[in-house]
């Protein structure tokens, strides 16, 4: 998965305190959810699900799946990462 994508997302004004997004297998599946989440669509990213694992993997992200939508959360080390310009 592009980091450039999720840097962007973090940053974009309204969205800066975010850290939850759901992955889709393509933008014909929506999810409703009451809380501020990003979507990250398997059919834009190569491997995104095995890249995700990686994350998991590393502590970047946390799987928070609620039910049959895959849900993850951004830990503040990754955030902290994608802020940092070098």
């Amino acid at each position: 998965m592009a980091t450039s994508e999720m840097k962007h997302d973090i940053r974009s004004q309204g969205t800066k305190t975010c850290r939850e997004f759901f992955v889709s297998s393509n933008k014909a599946f929506t999810i409703n959810t009451r809380n501020p989440a990003f979507m990250y669509y398997e059919n834009e990213h190569e491997d995104l699900l095995s890249k995700l694992r990686v994350l998991e993997n590393e502590g970047f992200i946390i799987d928070i799946t609620p039910s049959n939508a895959p849900k993850y959360q951004f830990t503040e080390q990754f955030i902290d990462l994608l802020n940092d310009d070098k």
